[in-house]
């Protein structure tokens, strides 16, 4: 006879693991459906506010769907159509520093890993084979409108369609100001590398700078820099601001030397801040003296408006604290700001043009040299205030402080005295508040209390859960939106800043158990009293780490066969809507200019040569031209063919076929191309790098 109470707890215990195992399956099923029913809806989480149509055509609803995600959303891809190559050429050079019976084991399982991966069939949830319908049909709008364009927002994180002709006229009311921007008639990239190349010979044969490092500093593959615009919603008429996308300029290299050197010298004052946290925790702690309130100046245009002599006063007024950091003499400093300065050149629908005053926009060194000027300027100005200030921050343009309130216009005055093209705006507090940054400033009696705040622009778009990349990404974007809300919003505000996180983060698509999971997560590792030791810390990483393009499954995967060699897997979004939809509205760079190539050159009998260069590729296939002319064998196999039998290469069929600037990976890129080709080449064996017989099969 078994005991009432034993008999009692067990049938307990049954129902209760009975009930326990019965709502799992429920909130599964449950799931499930919802998974199968929400991606018909037709504006799948759309909201308003995350697109913007300044075109007059009406985008249908999937287009508009899809468009709203943004340029980040990561589509997920077929298992057939993965990148091989471009894995292989990120895993191989971290394999490669392996000891040779792990190089073998680990090359053998990314294969295998790979090769079960394609040969899997995809699977899609129904809200993913929406989006990829929808990504489709955009598509397919697109290019039966092709008067139309797809962009970024200045700020704001919003998507803005409109047409060429709008993006056409909202770039020439910049490029028309003559005052600034004159029209060159030639390309003057290889006038300025000659220029650059020049001036760092002349410090070398000084010695004032090391041959290796003058080597390194020469550049033979400079492109024009490319103009663009980024649309500001925000303001009436919809203006563009004006991005030059820097990168390849032929002063990248001497601007980036220049931007090392000064940011150990600027920024170093305590009237500057570093970013919201630092303002956040220097206001908390101000008084306000009777009658003063709070005002926020701006300089209008600051790179355009930083001029050449307020640039070299500057540097001649800082130069005691710049020599520290420098082997230049002062004299040989501004030679190579100015020409810098000088030689900020760019290219919009293949017309060029000379920015003529103020610093390059793009530049590495401008935000360095405004701050220069910045930090002077704002030291003559407050030494003739006739009032003290209670306090003085500034980020980059933007300036924070307070004022006796008879005094705002004395010191916009005092600002814009300074210098006619160097003019401020100034905000003034409203019901005893003022936006700084990204924080509310409350003024209560003397005190200052801070909140979380959100421009105009703010659309509340953030990474999308539906977006087609590691959770780990979505765990992050919620943990730092909850660290930004504990740093910045004094508790009495943490209420409302969490319902309006809440609301915002079930609009870009999470759960609302994932949400509050990770919420309550991040608030149990925050620590108020040291803000610095927070999710913010950088521990040293003691991985060799490679970038590859996420793909569900397989990447996973690849992460947990890499970490056992301490190789660390970051997955990049290499199929996300700015690479399938959105717009280039860059001038293309002629595949002649590029560097860092593999490309292909064709024969008159169908095989092809294949090959890779750092160089630009014209100046590659001049080479080749000129070994052929002169009877130059042993240049390629290319030469040797082409001397040998007579035929002619095509020229004019040249093709990049990878695109890659790290010449390890190059190196392997090539030999993937020509194992591709099946023998349909002219390499000599000699000309690539032996590929493992392991990536035999899935190239």
């Amino acid at each position: 006879m078994i005991p009432q109470d034993l008999a009692n707890d067990f049938v307990t215990n049954v129902k209760t693991t009975y009930d326990t195992a019965f709502q799992k399956c429920e909130r599964g099923r449950n799931a499930q459906l919802n998974n199968l029913i929400s991606p018909h809806v037709p504006t799948c989480n759309r909201q308003q506010n995350w697109l913007k149509n300044l075109s007059h055509k009406q985008l249908p609803p999937s287009v508009s769907n899809i468009l709203s995600l943004g340029q980040k959303f990561n589509i997920k891809p077929n298992n057939q159509h993965i990148n091989s190559a471009q894995i292989i050429a990120s895993l191989e050079p971290e394999i490669q520093k392996l000891n040779a019976n792990d190089k073998t084991e680990l090359r053998q399982k990314v294969a295998n890993i790979i090769t079960n991966f394609k040969h899997a069939r995809t699977k899609r949830t129904t809200k993913e084979q929406v989006l990829l319908q929808q990504m489709q049909e955009a598509k397919a709008f697109l290019k039966e409108n092709e008067d139309i364009l797809v962009v970024n927002a200045d700020k704001g994180n919003e998507t803005v369609v409109l047409s060429k002709e709008q993006y056409h006229s909202k770039m020439m009311a910049h490029l028309t100001d003559a005052n600034t921007y004159l029209v060159l008639n030639k390309d003057p990239t290889a006038s300025i590398e000659r220029n650059v190349n020049a001036l760092l010979t002349k410090w070398q044969n000084e010695d004032i700078m090391t041959d290796e490092k003058a080597k390194y500093m020469r550049s033979y593959t400079s492109v024009c820099p490319k103009i663009y615009l980024q649309i500001k919603t925000h303001k009436e008429g919809n203006p563009g601001r004006p991005v030059v996308s820097f990168i390849d300029a032929p002063t990248y290299k001497l601007s980036k030397m220049f931007a090392d050197i000064l940011k150990n010298v600027v920024g170093k004052t305590h009237r500057t801040v570093r970013n919201s946290r630092e303002f956040k925790r220097r206001i908390s702690k101000i008084r306000l003296p009777k009658g003063f309130e709070m005002i926020s100046l701006d300089a209008t245009s600051l790179f355009t408006n930083v001029s050449k002599e307020l640039t070299i006063m500057a540097i001649n007024t800082k130069w005691k604290n710049i020599s520290k950091f420098t082997n230049l003499p002062k004299d040989e400093f501004i030679n190579g700001i100015t020409l810098i300065m000088d030689n900020c050149c760019f290219q919009y629908d293949n017309i060029f043009y000379k920015q003529i005053y103020g610093s390059p926009m793009g530049s590495p060194v401008s935000p360095h040299l405004a701050d220069l000027v910045l930090e002077i300027l704002q030291e003559k100005v407050i030494s003739k205030l006739s009032f003290h200030l209670p306090y003085f921050y500034r980020y980059v343009d933007d300036i924070n402080t307070a004022v006796p309130k008879e005094k705002k216009k004395e010191i916009l005055d005092m600002f814009n005295k300074y210098d006619h093209r160097l003019q401020f705006t100034m905000e003034e507090e409203r019901n005893n508040n003022l936006a700084f940054l990204d924080i509310m400033c409350i003024r209560e009696g003397q005190a200052i209390k801070t909140n979380w705040y959100h421009k105009s622009t703010w659309s509340g778009r953030y990474l999308n859960y539906g977006s087609h990349l590691p959770m780990q990404y979505k765990r992050n974007t919620i943990s730092i939106l909850t660290q930004k809300i504990l740093e910045l919003a004094d508790p009495e505000y943490h209420a409302e800043n969490f319902e309006l996180l809440h609301k915002t983060l079930s609009e870009n698509g999470y759960p609302k158990r994932f949400i509050n999971d990770m919420i309550q997560q991040t608030k149990a590792k925050f620590n108020p009293y040291k803000p610095d030791e927070n999710l913010h810390k950088e521990g040293k990483d003691r991985y060799n780490m490679a970038a590859i393009p996420y793909v569900s499954g397989l990447f996973e995967h690849l992460k947990f066969e890499m970490k056992k060699h301490d190789i660390k897997l970051v997955a990049k979004a290499d199929n996300n809507l700015k690479m399938s939809i959105f717009s280039r509205v860059k001038d293309k760079t002629p595949i002649l200019q590029q560097a860092g190539v593999v490309y292909e050159i064709p024969c008159t009998c169908e095989k092809r040569y294949l090959g890779m260069t750092g160089q630009l590729l014209g100046k590659r296939t001049y080479q080749h031209k000129h070994a052929i002319e002169t009877g130059d064998e042993g240049h390629s196999g290319l030469c040797e063919h082409a001397i040998q039998t007579g035929h002619k290469p095509r020229w004019s069929g040249v093709r990049i076929v990878y695109k890659e600037n790290n010449w390890k990976k190059r190196a392997i890129l090539e030999t993937i191309a020509i194992k591709k080709s099946n023998g349909n080449n002219l390499n000599k064996q000699t000309e690539s790098q032996f590929l493992p017989v392991a990536y035999s099969n899935i190239i």
